[in-house]
């Protein structure tokens, strides 16, 4: 379903959450870049201005300013407690490549609060997971040296240092929240120093009350991503097989096998108001020209069609509003020489039952 036009000019790489039945859709950048192509960046500074849509009555309405320009991520961008949290290395421009400072944006004040640098960490890549009240801030590797996660208390502005995890030297880092606890996955790096590819992901659960770190089984495959799927865990195979982890009681199952092929990429799990999904280019993903999900309910896959005269759209802004799938803005290349940036939004509901 396409939405109103929002308040903004076409731009690609917002930073947009949904808060709540808003969606807030702030920044991004007015960089033109055909696909696969090595592009420089623009010198016009990143885009600071937003609008938010009240998915209740379609209607957008202006925002404050972020306090710098913004570019999104899925995994830096989360919601808790009526408010967008973000981590950005933004604030010396294009590159992104300044000291990681965490900003807030309260959706009923329409005030951004600046919550300063993350303390103690030596990369600009760090991810966010709400946990309870509370946001885990953890990096996204160890391959440039091992530095603290943390856990940010948003009531009281304080960090605490979480303890260090059980797991050896890991890339793809990815962690989950299950109830109040933490699930942390990682692909072992000693592989690649061997010469090899990894052959499995190690997982390792933190009880934030106790400070209590507990090994998991570790996966019968490598993988990617690690996504929350109703009471267990996905891991995406990223074109191999994908598995489902129960990790109250430690065995690993198989996801289905599409084609024959021996796996499937996906870009998201569909479970209610808990749906996660993490993409950039609706319309160009998978061989149908579909990004796969996961769909708790039925055990099986849905896919998401491009939106209308997007087919070749990619570099777009989207996030899980409830079950739903929001998208913004994003870059097009077909029948134009030059470029269009765009600025229409859409969204999408799975199929019910």
């Amino acid at each position: 379903m396409r939405l109103p036009d929002a308040p903004l000019s076409p731009r690609s790489r917002s930073v947009v959450e949904g808060v709540g039945d808003r969606v807030v859709v702030v920044g991004g950048w007015e960089l033109l870049c055909p696909p696969m192509a090595d592009c420089a960046f623009p010198e016009t500074p990143l885009l600071a201005d937003g609008a938010v849509l009240d998915t209740r009555a379609d209607e957008w309405t202006p925002m404050a300013a972020a306090p710098f320009g913004l570019v999104g991520d899925h995994r830096q961008t989360v919601a808790l407690g009526g408010s967008l949290f973000t981590v950005t290395g933004c604030r010396a421009g294009m590159g992104c490549a300044g000291p990681p400072e965490l900003l807030e944006y309260d959706v009923a004040a329409d005030r951004w609060v600046e919550h300063g640098r993350v303390p103690g960490t030596r990369t600009s890549y760090l991810a966010l997971v709400p946990v309870g009240d509370r946001i885990v801030v953890h990096r996204g590797s160890d391959e440039q040296g091992r530095s603290p996660d943390l856990v940010f208390d948003p009531g009281t502005g304080a960090w605490e240092r979480l303890p260090d995890d059980p797991l050896p030297e890991v890339y793809d880092r990815f962690a989950v929240a299950v109830g109040d606890d933490l699930v942390l996955a990682g692909s072992p790096a000693a592989a690649l120093d061997d010469g090899g590819v990894p052959d499995t992901k190690l997982l390792a659960r933190l009880d934030l009350a106790t400070g209590t770190w507990t090994r998991l089984p570790d996966a019968p495959g490598p993988g990617y991503q690690l996504w929350a799927a109703g009471d267990g865990l996905l891991l995406n195979g990223h074109y191999r097989p994908a598995w489902l982890l129960d990790p109250a009681t430690g065995p690993w199952s198989d996801l289905p096998v599409l084609d024959g092929d021996g796996g499937v990429d996906l870009y998201g799990v569909v479970d209610g108001d808990d749906s996660t999904y993490e993409l950039y280019s609706v319309g160009s993903l998978g061989r149908d020209g579909r990004a796969r999900l996961y769909d708790v309910a039925s055990g099986e896959y849905l896919s998401v069609p491009a939106p209308p005269g997007r087919e070749e759209a990619y570099d777009e802004a989207s996030t899980a509003v409830g079950s739903s799938l929001f998208v913004f803005g994003g870059q097009q290349w077909s029948g134009s020489r030059d470029g269009t940036l765009l600025r229409d939004a859409w969204l999408w509901t799975p199929p019910e039952g």
